[in-house]
């Protein structure tokens, strides 16, 4: 048996179903201990994980979570970018351990990936193949990269193949239109509000339903300059049946932001293996998993979604065809079992590494506020200008109050300088340090 520590901020829908899936389906090859550095967000995958013998272990102080790591035969550090993680690696480097970091973003943007911070581990689990094709890699970084990556899907345990799928792909006495997933403009294109409004006016009898939690703020942004949209859309909040809903759709609308932070993107293959037509726009974790015209359509831009929204909207036979052909697809690639042998195969060739220190405080900072910066990439420059009073916007996901923004690391560790950072990001909203957020 393989004696496996796992390392995450949290186990939240995406992490949590990521790490249970896999455990639930390696159980019989590893020992598995999950470290959680804060409380569970939802308790099922906890209880998922302790049902197929791994121990959980809550807010252990660094000192604890260094000896486990060093007895441990490897360490699957689950990364995000969460601000606690951040501020564990730079500690944990100090131990003799054996890491596999297994990152839930795609790293192309902010949280950026970098290849000095990859190449630190002995082994790479990738949620999306877009992560090894960054283009800020050298030819060399690439290769080195490539030889200890794998590729393990955040699905769980999918098993497509039983998922119940749409049969009947005709127009009733409206298009449904559906999206399940994050309710907010660090992750969903700002023009989404522009294209239900072009799609009502040029279909009139078509209700879109979406599905996932969102805020007031959110809300308000989405009817402020489109009030003809109040009669046609649904707002579900968060749903724990997704399967009842994607039998409802005709289409699966699913337009992220151009700097996402996407990978698997479980929701949408939850569609595909419902047998519905896609549409996603041309970024690189969506073209990883759509073939466009093939598996459902990948737009070029906003209005070449919009048309391809049309399209979808008016001809059922094109809506079975790309329906049938997605479920296809994800049956042959993303099925539990093949994923968890893509985990194991990673995790032995880890193993014949020697265990080691690794100097992750030399690589990203000694304090906080500058592991954060390390991780901004390109933004860097622009943060810092902000900070000289320059008038500078950042991309939505600064913007956010979680997504390893800004105002989620002041959640954990207030100093001057995120203060700072979180009035100039938030001025009309940022109460300051006396009376907190």
């Amino acid at each position: 048996m393989i004696d496996l520590l796992y390392i995450t901020a949290h186990m939240g829908g995406g992490a949590g179903k990521a790490i249970s899936g896999i455990i639930k389906n390696t159980s019989d090859k590893c020992k598995n201990t999950i470290v959680l550095l804060e409380k569970p967000v939802e308790e099922k995958y906890s209880q998922v994980c302790q049902t197929c013998g791994a121990d959980l272990i809550t807010e252990p102080s660094c000192e604890e979570i260094i000896k486990l790591a060093e007895d441990a035969d490897a360490v699957i550090f689950n990364w995000w970018a969460h601000p606690l993680t951040v501020d564990l690696i730079r500690k944990l480097g100090k131990a003799k351990t054996r890491l596999v970091l297994w990152s839930h973003i795609n790293g192309l943007q902010y949280p950026v990936l970098t290849p000095e911070f990859l190449l630190q581990f002995e082994g790479l689990l990738f949620t999306s193949p877009c992560s090894a094709k960054n283009s800020c890699f050298s030819d060399s970084d690439k290769n080195l990269i490539l030889k200890k990556s794998a590729f393990v899907y955040g699905t769980g345990d999918f098993r497509p193949l039983n998922y119940s799928f749409k049969t009947d792909y005709e127009t009733r006495k409206e298009i449904r239109i559906g999206y399940i997933g994050t309710l907010d403009f660090a992750k969903l294109n700002s023009h989404f509000p522009r294209i239900c409004s072009e799609i009502k006016r040029r279909v009139p009898k078509v209700q879109f339903v979406l599905c996932g939690k969102y805020s007031e703020d959110f809300i308000n942004n989405f009817f402020s300059e489109y009030p003809d949209l109040k009669g046609c859309i649904e707002f579900t909040g968060y749903i724990n049946n997704p399967e009842k809903y994607l039998l409802s759709f005709d289409t699966f609308c699913y337009p992220l932001s151009e700097n996402n932070y996407a990978t698997t993107e479980n929701a949408l293959l939850e569609a595909m293996a419902a047998g519905l037509p896609v549409i996603v726009l041309d970024n690189p974790p969506e073209r990883e998993i759509v073939e466009n015209d093939m598996t459902g359509f990948v737009a070029s831009d906003v209005n070449d979604f919009i048309e391809k929204c049309i399209i979808l909207c008016n001809d059922a036979d094109k809506r079975k065809t790309l329906g049938m052909s997605a479920r296809r697809s994800v049956i042959d690639k993303y099925d539990a079992d093949v994923n968890a042998d893509s985990f194991i195969t990673a995790v032995e060739n880890s193993l014949s590494s020697d265990k080691r220190g690794h100097d992750f405080e030399k690589l990203i900072g000694s304090d906080i506020f500058g592991n954060f910066l390390y991780f901004t990439g390109e933004d860097k420059e622009k943060i810092l200008r902000l900070f000289a009073e320059a008038d500078v916007h950042l991309p939505e996901i600064y913007y956010s109050f979680s997504k390893s923004s800004p105002m989620h690391y002041i959640d954990y560790f207030r100093n001057d300088k995120f203060e700072k950072l979180c009035r100039l990001l938030h001025p009309k909203k940022f109460i300051g340090s006396e009376d907190g957020k």
